[in-house]
């Protein structure tokens, strides 16, 4: 494990960002105008220092676009000669601020310009705190951003997804208006983990259980990481709704009578994740993508683009290998 993530995971010492900053934020964020230089609020640049996301573009644009009733926040990086756009899309809880950090410095010394967006419900976007009643959402928040932004950045364009974020990729993948170059699914969510026992669960308690708390440490091989989003992080949902799980079992078992789907999608996953039934997920999506190509990672739990050093660099090579190849 490198030093730096055995002390801490972002060194944001001396920065204050809280929840009430958190919320003056939410409050105020402006619509994303990709148009005019970026003039980001003092409020917002602290909010860039404390998750040491503000990067080395040529502009960083912060802002909302609506998708439905939702009002969905985006960031773009901007790279003047970019050789193409990489769009990211966090997993269940998180947000993009947290679950990229290490991910786009790297995707921005390649070349590439770089977009990532809040699901609904998650870091500034709106909508109910990490719920949903239909998943479709996630799906109608990527091709907003899709619609209103994406043609404005440079091509070829990728998509990558964590987990949960796979889940509007799903939909994505179905939809022939979409003209995206490379797919890729990071632990993609089909099951979560102990998915019989959860669902029985479910049936005795989830009636009057309204939200459960959810094992940070579970899902990550990375303790720094773990102790960051338990204790500092703001943005962090710490209580899954059950009304969220709930839904997440009617859409898998929607998603059995998805037709094959002969796209390529490039899938990466942990051996050691402990968030999901990843055997039963890589057989199911073999059926669906029958020209799927699986990345297995030996040592990587659930959160790959979090995983400690030197596994996560493996990763995003792998990463860089498939955009460029």
């Amino acid at each position: 494990m490198n030093k730096s993530d055995n002390k801490y995971w972002l060194n944001n010492s001396g920065i204050i960002f809280g929840k009430c900053q958190a919320e003056y934020i939410r409050e105020t964020i402006k619509p994303l105008n990709l148009d005019s230089v970026p003039q980001n609020s003092e409020e917002i640049l602290n909010y860039f220092r404390f998750y040491k996301i503000d990067f080395d573009a040529d502009a960083h644009f912060f802002g909302f676009y609506n998708s439905g009733e939702n009002k969905i926040a985006a960031h773009v990086y901007l790279n003047e000669n970019s050789k193409g756009t990489v769009l990211l899309i966090h997993g269940y809880l998180e947000h993009s601020a947290i679950t990229f950090t290490k991910l786009i410095p790297e995707l921005l010394n390649k070349g590439y310009s770089v977009a990532a967006i809040d699901l609904p419900g998650h870091g500034f976007s709106n909508g109910r705190r990490a719920d949903s009643r239909d998943f479709t959402e996630y799906y109608l928040a990527i091709k907003g951003f899709y619609n209103q932004y994406l043609h404005k950045l440079s091509g070829p364009h990728h998509i990558i997804g964590h987990s949960t974020g796979c889940v509007g990729i799903f939909e994505l993948l179905k939809d022939n208006s979409i003209n995206i170059v490379t797919y890729i699914l990071a632990a993609p969510l089909i099951r979560s983990d102990s998915w019989a026992l959860s669902k029985f669960g479910m049936v005795l308690f989830g009636w009057y259980l309204p939200k459960v708390p959810v094992l940070i440490k579970h899902g990550t091989t990375n303790s720094a990481y773990a102790k960051f989003i338990s204790h500092d992080d703001p943005l962090f949902i710490r209580w899954a709704p059950t009304s969220w799980v709930r839904t997440m079992y009617n859409w898998e078992r929607n998603i059995r009578d998805y037709k094959t789907n002969n796209r390529e999608i490039i899938i990466l996953q942990g051996k050691k994740d402990k968030a999901l039934e990843w055997k039963y997920n890589i057989k199911f999506l073999k059926i669906k993508f029958p020209n799927c190509i699986i990345k297995y990672f030996p040592e990587a739990n659930h959160t790959l683009f979090i995983e400690p050093e030197p596994a996560r660099n493996i990763i995003i090579e792998t990463v860089i290998y498939y955009l460029e190849n």
